[in-house]
């Protein structure tokens, strides 16, 4: 039951985002204002980085089976007691950790600018 909860916290901030950032794209449109308020956008920001390390956290954690801190052997620190790839060399699943925070955040931002009319979406995409 803690599981699916906390899957649920996941999604339902992923889609808060969502809203607000369709949102602020409708208002800014119907309004004609290239730029919504500062209040708006900080919740939106706010949002958006909960979000994003919630989901990061669930990848590294749940999907992975990483940073499992009932790991029997404890030969392998902060990873699973069984690698299964790039043979052993531990360095690689660390690398991945980082590369998958930094693609969420860049992704987070493309996304960010474009909705928010900070920069043209034929730029971003």
């Amino acid at each position: 039951a803690v599981v699916s909860t906390q899957s649920t916290g996941k999604y339902f901030s992923s889609m808060l985002v969502v809203v607000l950032s369709a949102s602020a794209g409708y208002v800014a449109d119907k309004e004609g204002k290239d730029l919504l308020g500062v209040e708006l956008f900080t919740v939106y920001v706010f949002f958006a980085c909960v979000s994003t390390l919630y989901a990061y956290w669930w990848d590294i954690k749940m999907d992975w089976g990483f940073l499992d801190h009932t790991s029997t052997d404890h030969k392998n620190k902060f990873l699973r007691d069984e690698l299964l790839y790039a043979s052993g060399k531990k360095f690689v699943y660390f690398i991945v950790m980082g590369f998958d925070l930094v693609m969420r955040c860049v992704w987070t931002i493309n996304i960010s600018l474009a909705d928010w009319n900070f920069a043209a979406k034929q730029i971003i995409v």
